[in-house]
C-alpha cells in the first residue's frame, strides 16, 4: 500500500473515532484535512467539529499528522505506540496513595 493511501486510511480511522463516525465515512473530510498546510489552521478547523473536552485529542491528532508528513517515517503513527506512553507514571501510586496518611486518621475517628 503507497504511504498515501496508508496516511488517507490512518485519518479517516482518528478522524472516525474522535467524530464518533464510521472510518469509510471521513473520506470527504479526511481529503479536506489532508490540504492543510499550516497545524494551526487544521486545529481551529477541526475545533468546529468536535466538543470542547475533545480538544486535546484534535491536537494529537493534528501533531501526529504534521510529524508523520514531515518525518521520514513510511507508516503512520500505530495506536500501540501511543498506548504505551500513557499512563505509565501512574502505575505505582494511583490507587494506593490514600492509604499513605488517610487510615490512621480514619482510625483515630472511630475510637
Amino acid at each position: 500500500m503507497a504511504a498515501g493511501e496508508q496516511l488517507k486510511r490512518w485519518a479517516a480511522e482518528k478522524m472516525g473515532a474522535l467524530l464518533q463516525m464510521p472510518p469509510d465515512s471521513c473520506a470527504p473530510i479526511v481529503e479536506n484535512i489532508l490540504g492543510y498546510d499550516d497545524a494551526s489552521e487544521l486545529k481551529a478547523f477541526l475545533a468546529d467539529f468536535t466538543e470542547k473536552s475533545a480538544e486535546h485529542k484534535v491536537n494529537r491528532f493534528v501533531e501526529e499528522l504534521f510529524a508523520w508528513r514531515a518525518g521520514p517515517s513510511p507508516q503512520p503513527p500505530q495506536r500501540g505506540q501511543q498506548a504505551a506512553g500513557r499512563g505509565g507514571g501512574d502505575s505505582g501510586g494511583g490507587r494506593g496513595g490514600g492509604d499513605r496518611g488517610g487510615a490512621g486518621d480514619r482510625e483515630g475517628d472511630r475510637g
